[in-house]
Order: structure tokens, then C-alpha cells, then sequence
């Protein structure tokens, strides 16, 4: 899986998933991917899966992998999918000392559709930078683009062209577009790149002093309660996945 080691997020979080599998902490998605393929090659009995992140990667991409036995949970990362709504309802109904956990609730998923809208420039450079991967060298650079316009000058400074940029912008500023409209909560998670939001943003949680979201969500999901929860998403989305 996607981790850098076994105290990350994914890796907890598998771990409790796929308690019958050894996990192993991968790296990123390109690790990933090389990983599981040159495992398979060896000719081994052992059966081995990958699993990773969506982030700027479409649909097309994601599930061409599963040839080579690598699946995905659609969200942008395994944050996001800390936060998805049944997980989300049970540690606010549980943990939040406020006595209106319904508008707590609401106020997170206010919050996440905001920052997605907000980042609609930022988003659209990355995607595109995505997708010109094979003729531009974005990585190291992806993470700091704020707009089209710093692209477009990284591109022309390798490239000496601005060619595709703007057809490419067009589909996604069309994309963001409509999954603003459609405001769907799992939606929006699947494409908010918004890393470190329960740390920044842990006050709309309003959970207890000593509780703190991004601790305390691993303890929910070793519960009776969080297992229920952890195998409708593996049955949901990795199915594929046997022993």
C-alpha cells in the first residue's frame, strides 16, 4: 500500500481491513505499482494485491490497474476516507461533546466543499500536470502549482510549447464545474486534495480536549462498530482481494 511506513494512515488502516494478509509499506503509488508487478513476476505462490491512492488519477487509469492485481478506494487519499459518513457520524456521535452532533457533522462537510471549491485553479494545473506526465517532468514541482498560469511557464521553459495545456484545462475546469453543482459529499472527497485537514481543521470536530480525530478514528475502527464499517468498504470496493 501507499505509506512510508507502517505507523501511516493506509498502513493502520489495512492492517485492521486485512487482518488475515501481511501489509507492507510501499512508498507512493509508482511503488506501488512496481512493487506488485515485479512480486508477480517471480513465479511465487504466495498471492499479492496493491492498493492506491486516487489522487489526480482518473477512473480510465485506476481500473486499468486491476490487470495487474492493483486496486483503489475512490478517494483522493486514505485521509479522505477517514472521513467519509458513516465513519464521520459514528466518532462525532460518540466523541463530540457538543450536543448538536447533526450541525457539527454538517459543519465538516461544509468546510470540505468549500476548500474544494476554493482550490479550483490549483486543482485544475494539477490534473492537467497529471495527464502531461509523459512530456513533462511535474514531479517535485506538482505539489507547489497554484494556477495554470505556473505551469504553462514550467512547461515552455521544457518544452518550448504550451501545447494541450488549455484543451486539457477545458475538461477539468468542466469536471470541477459540475461536481460543484452536484455537491455530493463522497464525490467531492474523492477529488479534495486537502492533506492534513484533520490536524488543521480539528476544532470543527469539537471533540473532547484529550481526543484528538486523527488518534482516536483507529480505535473506532478496532471496535465491533468500525469493523462493520471496514468490511463495507472492503466488500464495496475491494472485493477483488482474497486470500
Amino acid at each position: 500500500c501507499e505509506s512510508e511506513s507502517e505507523y501511516k494512515y493506509d498502513s493502520k488502516l489495512f492492517k485492521l481491513m486485512f487482518p488475515e494478509f501481511k501489509v507492507v509499506s510501499s512508498g507512493g503509488c509508482d511503488q506501488v505499482i512496481t512493487s506488485t508487478k515485479a512480486y508477480k513476476s517471480t513465479g511465487l505462490p504466495h498471492k499479492v494485491y496493491g492498493i492506491v491512492d486516487c489522487d489526480y488519477k482518473m477512473d480510465e487509469y485506476l481500473k486499468s490497474l486491476a490487470q495487474n492485481s492493483i486496486y483503489y478506494v475512490p478517494y483522493f487519499e486514505i485521509e479522505n476516507l477517514l472521513l467519509t459518513d458513516d465513519i464521520l457520524q459514528l466518532m462525532i456521535k460518540k466523541y463530540s461533546f457538543e450536543a448538536d452532533k447533526e450541525s457539527v457533522i454538517e459543519g465538516v462537510k461544509k468546510k470540505i466543499t468549500e476548500l474544494f471549491v476554493s482550490q479550483k485553479d490549483e486543482w485544475i494545473a494539477k490534473h492537467v500536470a497529471f495527464d502531461l506526465r509523459d512530456k513533462f517532468d511535474y514531479r517535485g514541482k506538482i505539489k507547489s502549482l497554484k494556477n495554470l498560469d505556473e505551469l504553462k511557464k514550467l512547461y515552455v521553459a521544457e518544452r518550448k510549447s504550451e501545447e494541450d495545456i488549455d484543451s486539457i484545462a477545458t475538461k477539468y475546469e468542466k469536471l470541477h464545474e459540475e461536481l460543484k453543482q452536484e455537491n455530493e459529499y463522497h464525490s467531492i472527497l474523492r477529488h479534495l486534495d486537502c492533506k492534513g485537514f484533520l490536524a488543521q481543521y480539528r476544532h470543527l470536530f469539537k471533540l473532547g480536549s484529550d481526543v484528538q480525530y486523527e488518534q482516536q478514528v483507529f480505535s473506532l475502527l478496532n471496535s465491533p462498530e468500525g469493523d462493520t464499517i471496514l468490511q463495507k468498504i472492503r466488500t464495496q470496493y475491494l472485493s477483488a482481494i482474497v486470500p
